[in-house]
């Protein structure tokens, strides 16, 4: 099944009906939150990823006892990046340097406001890769959107998201956050084109290494098979998810 027959089977079976719309938007969300957030994490052998019940306490304002007040904060913040994400769609249908910056300080300080640049360099040995200098990220922000823009009719809605996912990490601009903000600016991408967001429960290394094909040989093939791969299961995900619920 390709990509576009899995999405016409989930909205057939959505049908219009705006109950159903609610509980796939409310499952996306919470599991794009939770997968995102487990990459987050992945390298740290002593923390464990959060559970969907561990999340829905957090999201309720309620207090999980054998997390750190990080593991707390990082989550509201989380909760405010998809609410402002899925509240700009109707008013943006285009990445732009303003919408990276804005979603890197809703996951930074959970508000918008003025986007703190790395003054640091810095090596990604995760990635195998080695970001833009501090003082390149400026030219490097107007490059990302100007390589968006000209190449953006060209490209399919998973071809784009691939594109500013990668690009976002090749600068690598922000103090914190930049690869969950990459992830952000994908499904950004995904939901302006009317497709579901997509998860991240792909494995670590394999995600980690298709974006370090991307940036050092200049070959996004292995990336986007990934990532399309991973749309179409989502589909499926949220079929099934809503066969049980009848």
């Amino acid at each position: 099944m390709n990509l576009m027959e899995a999405k016409e089977m989930l909205d057939a079976k959505i049908g219009g009906n705006p109950y159903l719309q609610r509980k796939i938007d409310a499952v996306s969300r919470l599991q794009w939150i939770q997968s995102s957030y487990a990459l987050d994490v992945a390298r740290d052998p002593e923390r464990e990823p959060l559970s969907p019940a561990d999340i829905q306490v957090m999201l309720k304002g309620g207090s999980v006892g054998n997390r750190s007040l990080e593991d707390h904060i990082r989550i509201q913040n989380y909760a405010e990046m998809t609410r402002y994400v899925q509240g700009i769609l109707p008013l943006k249908d285009k990445a732009d340097r303003g919408l990276v910056e804005q979603i890197n300080c809703i996951l930074c300080t959970g508000s918008t406001g003025e986007p703190i640049y790395r003054k640091r360099s810095t090596v990604l040995n995760e990635f195998r890769i080695a970001p833009m200098a501090p003082d390149a990220i400026e030219e490097g922000m107007e490059k990302i959107i100007h390589r968006y823009n000209v190449a953006y009719r060209e490209l399919n809605p998973v071809q784009r998201a691939c594109l500013i996912h990668n690009e976002v990490l090749r600068v690598y601009p922000f103090d914190d956050a930049n690869e969950a903000t990459a992830r952000a600016m994908m499904n950004f991408e995904l939901m302006a084109a009317g497709m579901v967001p997509i998860t991240f429960t792909m494995d670590p290394e394999q995600y980690r290494k298709g974006v370090g094909t991307y940036i050092n040989r200049n070959d996004g093939r292995p990336f986007y098979n990934l990532i399309l791969q991973e749309e179409i299961d989502r589909y499926g995900v949220l079929m099934d998810y809503l066969e049980k619920e009848e």
